[in-house]
């Protein structure tokens, strides 16, 4: 990534990153583009930003980016629903092992149902 927001910032371009990570490995990648955003200069967009850090870590997923802001760093993220994540119950998004992965439990879980088709429950992330 670093390579690639050199030439970015030499042109004035965005550098759009999806964490390679997600949970609390995740905050790590969102430090380590932050770094490299701040040692090029680029614009940096965090995208999907939910589906990386939406399980009980998005307080200091946003704490990371607003302090990267504050600092005079061009960065944004974005986000939004995503189908094929935690929209359901059946997802396998939560398969065995899903909380130990995420390093979170179930109480930072907020389960409501929802009116999408076939029942699907959705589910919504907490802060920690």
């Amino acid at each position: 990534m670093g390579a690639l927001s050199r030439v970015a910032a030499r042109y004035a371009r965005l550098v759009a990153m999806h964490t390679r990570s997600d949970s609390w490995a995740g905050i790590g990648a969102i430090k380590e583009a932050v770094r490299i955003t701040k040692l090029t200069g680029a614009s940096l967009q965090v995208s999907h930003l939910v589906y990386q850090v939406g399980m009980g870590m998005m307080s200091q997923a946003l704490d990371v980016l607003e302090q990267a802001v504050r600092n005079g760093l061009d960065v944004t993220a974005d986000s939004g629903m995503y189908h094929a994540f935690a929209t359901f119950a059946g997802s396998p998004v939560f398969d065995e092992g899903c909380v130990e992965r995420w390093g979170c439990g179930y109480a930072d879980l907020l389960w409501q149902p929802g009116n999408m088709p076939d029942s699907i429950v959705h589910v919504n992330f907490l802060k920690n």
